[in-house]
C-alpha cells in the first residue's frame, strides 16, 4: 500500500504537506513507469496516446490511493486535512519535469479524491485563478489526444458545476486548527451552549461579587 507513511509518528500537522507530496510523487512516477513499459519508450507523446482515465484508475487502486480518506487522525480537521491535501495536488501540476503528463494526472487525481470523500458532504478545492488558466492551457494543448481532452473536459465541468471549486489568492490550506499536540483538532461549535456558559460564568461572577 503506498501512502504507508500516513500512518507513522512522522504525520503531524508540520509534515502533512511533505508526506502527501512524496507519496503522490511515488504514485506519479509509478504510473509514468508503467506507460513507458507498456509503450516501450520514455516518450512523452507516446505514453499520452495510451493514458486514459480507465488506465489512471487501474493504478490508484493498485497502490490504493483511496486510502488517503482513513489516513486521518481522530483529532484532525477534515477541512484542513482536505485543503492541504487537495494544495498539494494542485502544486505537482508546475512539476517542471514531465510537467504535461503531470498535470493530466493531478486532474484525475483531484476528481477521483474529490469525488469519494467519506465526510458527510464534501469539502472544496480551494485554488487559484493560475490554475484553473493551467487547466485552460492543457486542454488547447491536448486536442490531438482526443478522448484524454474529452475526459478532463467532463471532469473540470463536473467539478465546476458542483461548486468543488473556491477561488482565492491561496492554494490549499486556509484555516489552521491545533490542539495542545500541535496536531489540527476536530472543530465541533455549538453557538448556543457557548453562549449559556459565557452567560452563567458572568452571572456566577456577579453574584460572587455581590457577596464580596
Amino acid at each position: 500500500m503506498l501512502p504507508k507513511k500516513l500512518f507513522t509518528p512522522k504525520c503531524l500537522h508540520i509534515d502533512r504537506d511533505v508526506v502527501f507530496r512524496e507519496d503522490l510523487l511515488s504514485f506519479y512516477k509509478y504510473v509514468l513507469h508503467n506507460l513507458s513499459q507498456e509503450v516501450e519508450s520514455d516518450d512523452m507523446k507516446s505514453m499520452l496516446s495510451v493514458l486514459d482515465y480507465k488506465k489512471y484508475k487501474k493504478y490508484y487502486n493498485d497502490k490504493k490511493i483511496s486510502m488517503l480518506h482513513f489516513s486521518k487522525s481522530k483529532e484532525e480537521n477534515n477541512k484542513e486535512y482536505y485543503e492541504v491535501l487537495f494544495g498539494e495536488i494542485q502544486m505537482l501540476m508546475f512539476e517542471k519535469n514531465f510537467a504535461l503528463i503531470f498535470k493530466i494526472l493531478s486532474i484525475f487525481t483531484l476528481y477521483s479524491i474529490y469525488y469519494t470523500q467519506t465526510t458527510d458532504y464534501f469539502y472544496q478545492i480551494n485554488t487559484i485563478p493560475e490554475i484553473l488558466n493551467d487547466i485552460n492551457w492543457l486542454i488547447c494543448n491536448i486536442q490531438e489526444y482526443h478522448k484524454l481532452r474529452t475526459e478532463i473536459i467532463f471532469m473540470v465541468n463536473r467539478m465546476y458545476k458542483d461548486d468543488a471549486f473556491s477561488i482565492g489568492c491561496v492554494i490549499g490550506l486556509n484555516t489552521i486548527i491545533l490542539n495542545k499536540y500541535g496536531l489540527p483538532l476536530e472543530l465541533k461549535m455549538n453557538t448556543f451552549n457557548d453562549y449559556m456558559d459565557i452567560n452563567n460564568a458572568s452571572k456566577n461572577l456577579q453574584n460572587y461579587e455581590n457577596k464580596s
